[in-house]
């Protein structure tokens, strides 16, 4: 089954994808550190839902490196719609998409639908 990685360091938006995610058939995986980042990136996922304001994880490096990667997944980076600068950053480190947390709440099934090419199984 495909799944969304999810490098999330908030519980409440990590939930909110995970049974968002369930109810559109895919599976979810949280990436707490590098390693897990890294080793689930390996297993290609279908969209990656990076929260910019995840303080353990060195998110821009590994957006990076994701983008080097031949057939790297999406990426729907997310955070607080003031601050630009972030914004700017991840757009830069190469997030498919950017959007602020409320929009993340709004139309979270439509950015999943719009962002995935494996189709939900």
């Amino acid at each position: 089954m495909a799944f969304l990685l999810l490098a999330v360091d908030d519980l409440m938006v990590g939930s909110r994808v995970q049974a968002t995610a369930r109810h559109l058939g895919f599976e979810t995986r949280y990436a707490r550190t590098r390693d897990e980042f890294r080793l689930a990136v390996a297993d290609r996922p279908a969209l990656v839902l990076l929260g910019t304001q995840h303080t353990r994880l060195p998110w821009e490096e590994l957006l990076r490196e994701l983008r080097a990667t031949p057939g790297a997944p999406p990426v729907l980076a997310f955070g607080p719609h003031m601050d630009a600068a972030t914004r700017q950053r991840a757009r830069e480190a190469g997030a498919t998409r950017w959007v602020a947390n409320s929009r993340l709440a709004a139309d979270l099934p439509g950015l999943i639908q719009a962002l995935t090419s494996t189709p939900a199984t």
